[in-house]
């Protein structure tokens, strides 16, 4: 590609992308709350805080069209663009190839005159990548979940377990100048990620629940970029799009926080979610202090709601807040230096004062009819 044959290619997917937004409600509910995490929709877990109407299942599908036809083809574009424009000699490839597998068994008790349920299960992922994550023994993930009903309406719940999860691709698959995958001689490993959750639900009638939970989750062997110091979770969506680091596995972090859901489920004409969630997800700086990561938003409320007509007509309204995400700002001195500009096209950043900023608190109201 010539250099403004790229710009009308990513002009054009920029276009379809926005026409893919409104093209129907469900694509607007959707990427509006999963755009930037469409990596979920590769994963087995389920979707925290889904108010999109949309069961788990339709998001993770919708979101992983979305990503191999637009998101991705963007991003490839994107830095076609950026490489031709700024570094026209860099020519970066860059080949992964392993084999992974994992194993799931759960067993299931009903006790107490089935007032008490209890749910043991166990998993192993294993990969090719490197003998560090070759060992299946090495990431056996317990979990344990007890379930015991109040009464015919309300029950507490307790889930404990430990879970693993590749580095990033861009990460297992940088090399250096020798074509060597350096973060694989630098030994890395899966993420490994400890939950504790405690929780209270009730159903006030058929079609309505309200649920109260309390969760804790420890992270260790996260990604550490070596020049900088600095964790990967603490730069958040920045890193993504080019990966080119190298890291080790030895950060280390932790989130906690309450989630709140009432929802009304359509019965004759009205339906409603309305979700608060107060979280502090934190990791640890170059000196060994708690910083907030790139997803520490503090509070998070989201509503939904909407009414069915006659005639087939739906009057429907979405209100989300999100608290200031926290940012790292500028190196104000080393980036006045025009000799930076020149190499990087961009400032430095003070990780000195690592996410010690934060954005204004932002919400949005759609109304759709």
């Amino acid at each position: 590609y010539d250099i403004n044959e790229l710009f009308e290619k990513i002009n054009q997917l920029i276009k379809q992308a926005g026409r893919y937004y409104y093209l129907n409600p469900k694509n607007t509910a959707i990427l509006k709350r999963y755009s930037k995490f469409t990596f979920l929709a590769y994963k087995d877990e389920l979707l925290k805080n889904n108010d999109t109407g949309y069961s788990d299942d339709e998001v993770k599908a919708f979101l992983r069209d979305y990503d191999k036809s637009i998101k991705r083809p963007l991003k490839a574009l994107l830095r076609e663009y950026y490489r031709i424009q700024y570094n026209p000699d860099l020519n970066f490839k860059s080949e992964l190839n392993f084999v992974k597998s994992s194993l799931f068994g759960q067993v299931s008790k009903k006790l107490m005159n089935n007032k008490l349920v209890a749910s043991l299960g166990i998993r192993t992922d294993h990969n090719s990548y490197s003998k560090q994550m070759a060992n299946p023994l090495k990431q056996l993930s317990p979990r344990f979940s007890l379930a015991y009903a109040l009464n015919e309406k309300s029950s507490l719940n307790f889930n404990v377990g430990q879970y693993f999860q590749l580095p990033a691709y861009t990460v297992m698959g940088y090399r250096n100048s020798s074509n060597e995958l350096i973060n694989k001689n630098n030994s890395i490993t899966y993420i490994n990620n400890k939950h504790l959750v405690f929780g209270i639900e009730t159903n006030p009638g058929n079609f309505s629940k309200v649920t109260l939970e309390g969760f804790y989750k420890k992270y260790d062997n996260y990604p550490l970029l070596i020049g900088d110091s600095v964790s990967l979770a603490n730069l958040g969506g920045d890193f993504g799009v080019i990966g080119n680091e190298e890291v080790t596995s030895s950060s280390e972090g932790r989130s906690y926080g309450v989630e709140f859901l009432a929802q009304k489920k359509l019965n004759k004409s009205f339906y409603g979610i309305l979700a608060y969630t107060w979280v502090r997800s934190e990791f640890k700086d170059k000196n060994d202090f708690y910083k907030p990561s790139a997803w520490d938003n503090k509070h998070i409320i989201s509503i939904t709601g909407g009414v069915k007509l006659k005639k087939d007509w739906e009057i429907g309204m979405r209100f989300r807040f999100s608290g200031g995400a926290p940012y790292t700002p500028y190196d104000t001195i080393n980036s006045s230096y025009s000799s930076i500009w020149d190499i990087n096209s961009f400032g430095v950043f003070d990780y000195d004062n690592l996410n010690g900023r934060r954005l204004k608190s932002n919400h949005g109201l759609d109304i759709r009819i």
